[in-house]
Formats: structure tokens, sequence, C-alpha cells
């Protein structure tokens, strides 16, 4: 299990709070809250990465809502109709349930940092997704959200319901770049996202993506001008920038191997 090292803002209770311990490791940093007003004063004044919240705890739901719109907000709580209910109130994009091990409660926070990341950079490529069709536009967005699951352009026609040449022809007409290159930008940011904040290695990356790492490398080159491994080093902006210039820019991706010619 991969240790959870960003600042956490916690509104839990004492049994809640050890299980977010333990999941986490002893490198986070937990700042604890007893109410919602607290919470908020807490993200406000710490360098807080994510926030954890009991929906029964949570009192003030338009301050969560509030918190939620700003910064990643993960709910730990029971499976419970009233509960699900409470979570719809205040918006939390991530739920724990009790019971669920360390390591999923790792990978969730983790993953709601990974979100956040991926919704900034969507946002930018809103103006030219938005001359798309919606479902070849849905498509897109789920080659950045769920990369591993989306691995070339046959992925993307068949999720869009449309042929291969008809996404290539309106990715065109919307100044995008060819299907393949779309895909291959989602899974190298989606991985970067992964290895500079989640701090996975590039082999564990390769093995979700479900390819070999040399592939997963030369993609990055391809779309960024590094290898994944030196992208650690390299700002979440510049990275961003560098992707959209890429997936806004006209030219075809050549094939990573002669063994898929639909991706990597």
């Amino acid at each position: 299990m991969v240790a959870f090292t960003h600042d956490i803002a916690a509104l839990l209770g004492p049994t809640a709070l050890t299980s977010l311990r333990i999941a986490c490791g002893p490198d986070a940093t937990i700042h604890t809250a007893t109410t919602a007003s607290q919470l908020e004063a807490v993200v406000r004044q710490r360098g807080v990465a994510v926030v954890v919240v009991d929906p029964l705890l949570a009192r003030e739901p338009g301050i969560v809502r509030r918190l939620a719109d700003q910064i990643p907000v993960v709910a730990y709580a029971d499976a419970s109709p009233a509960v699900i209910r409470h979570i719809l109130r205040f918006g939390a994009g991530h739920i724990v349930f009790r019971g669920e091990s360390s390591t999923q409660f790792c990978e969730v926070l983790s993953d709601s940092l990974l979100g956040g990341s991926v919704d900034g950079l969507l946002a930018r490529l809103a103006p030219s997704f938005g001359r798309l069709p919606h479902r070849l536009r849905t498509a897109i967005e789920t080659a950045f959200r769920v990369s591993h699951e989306v691995r070339g352009a046959r992925d993307l026609a068949r999720l869009s319901g449309l042929p291969p040449r008809t996404v290539s022809r309106l990715c065109s007409a919307a100044g995008l770049a060819s299907p393949l290159s779309v895909v291959l930008a989602g899974r190298v940011f989606h991985s970067y996202t992964r290895l500079r904040l989640g701090g996975d290695r590039v082999a564990d990356i390769a093995q979700r993506m479900r390819c070999v790492p040399d592939a997963l490398t030369r993609a990055s080159r391809l779309v960024t001008g590094y290898r994944l491994r030196d992208l650690r080093h390299v700002s979440p902006q510049e990275v961003a920038d560098t992707v959209v210039a890429f997936v806004t820019s006209r030219h075809r991706a050549t094939p990573l191997c002669r063994c898929n010619r639909c991706g990597l």
C-alpha cells in the first residue's frame, strides 16, 4: 500500500479517525475539527489537499457543499439510506464505507486528488469538446477519467457508439488531434497525476493501464516531450499546458507498437 502524504482536514468520530490514520500511514498530517464551521476554518488556514467527513457529524451541509466546490471531499460512513441522503445533500464526490480495507480507503483518497486534477484539465478543454456530439464528448472524458478502460481509438468509437471514421472526422472538425492522440493524452495525464499526487511507480501505473512501462514512457515522450518518470518533477501547470496544446493541435499519433495499431 502506498502511503498518503498530503494534509487532510477531518470531521470524524474517534473510531473513524483511527481508521483514517491507519489508512494514511505515518506521513500524512491530519487536522481535526468537531464542527463544519471549524472544518472550513482549518481548510482556510492550512494547506489541506482533501477533506474527510462523517455525513452525520456535518450538521451544516451548506458549509461542506461550499468546501466541495473548492477541494475534494470524501465521505466516510455506513452504507445506510439515511447516510446516503446526507451525502447527496452536501455533494461529496467520493465515499468510503465503514468496513472497507485501509488499502481501499487510501486509494479513494488518492483518487479524489486525481479527479480534481482531471476536472481542471477538462474544464480547459471544454470549449473544444463542446463542439462534439454529447456521446463522443462523454467518451473522451471517460478516456481522461478512467484511462485504463480506454486504450485506443477503437475503444473511443465503441464507447461513443459511432463508427471510427466518424469519430475521426468529428475530432478534426472540432479542431482536435486524432482520436488516438486524444486517448494517449488522457492516459499520459492520468499517469502523471498518479505519479505526482498518488506516489505510484511507473511500473505500478503501467500495470494499472494494462500495458508495458516502455509503451507508457513512449506515449509520455510523444505527448509531453518528457519520459514519464521525469514528469514527477514538472509542475502541474506546465503538464496541463502541454496536454491541452497536444489535444487541440491537428496531428495524428503514430501507433506505439506494431501489435496494437489502435492504441497503447
